[in-house]
């Protein structure tokens, strides 16, 4: 089979190795191939089962649907054993398996080339589909979480001290000692034992 015939003005941005349409009756159980991203479309060659390419299935860019000027691709993560690069289409929705350890991250890569060649940017962190589990332990996640828990000591803290700063002083009846606490609290004199209400501010 002839190679690709690209365009007069496409180039190649990226390729991936390992991958596998997904979904697509009669390709799902097609040997695994490289997609090849340009500038113009996605291009898978098609493998017989020799190995030899018999053909190519071409996406172009132009199809994928944009909603509120974001590119409709993501990372599907739903299948415990394959990550997916999910692309909604003018024609349907499209997905493609990246084999290899490095899957997840490949397509986030893609993701980003997308947006850039469709709308001229990077994709948003939501985009590429950062899980939660990946994420926990980023940066900006352990700033984040820190920040919120120094915030909620420093409430408390807070809070401890404002009450403290309430608290009302009065002399014991007994023996005219200085008792502090709370408005409204019985304590016991520690001088001579008597028990003592305080006064509410």
């Amino acid at each position: 089979m002839a190679e690709y015939a690209f365009g007069a003005d496409e180039y190649v941005v990226m390729k991936a190795q390992e991958v596998t349409p997904d979904g697509k009756k009669g390709l799902s159980s097609m040997r695994p191939s490289e997609l090849i991203l340009t500038n113009l479309n996605i291009v898978l060659p098609v493998k017989g089962l020799t190995g030899k390419v018999k053909g190519y299935e071409v996406y172009p860019l132009s199809d994928i649907r944009i909603v509120d000027g974001r590119p409709q691709c993501r990372l599907d993560k739903s299948d415990f054993m394959d990550v997916k690069l999910e692309l909604s289409m003018n024609r349907g929705l499209v997905s493609f398996k990246f084999g290899g350890l490095e899957g997840k991250k490949e397509i986030r890569t893609w993701i980003n080339a997308i947006y850039q060649l469709l709308v001229g940017h990077d994709a948003p962190e939501d985009a590429v589909g950062k899980g939660r589990f990946e994420s926990m332990f980023d940066e900006e996640n352990v700033a984040d979480t820190f920040g919120r828990m120094f915030g909620a000591f420093e409430g408390a803290f807070q809070k401890r001290r404002d009450t403290r700063a309430a608290d009302v002083s009065m002399r014991c009846p007994s023996c005219n000692a200085s008792i502090k606490g709370r408005p409204g609290e019985t304590i016991e004199c520690p001088y001579c034992g008597t028990y003592v209400t305080l006064p509410h501010a």
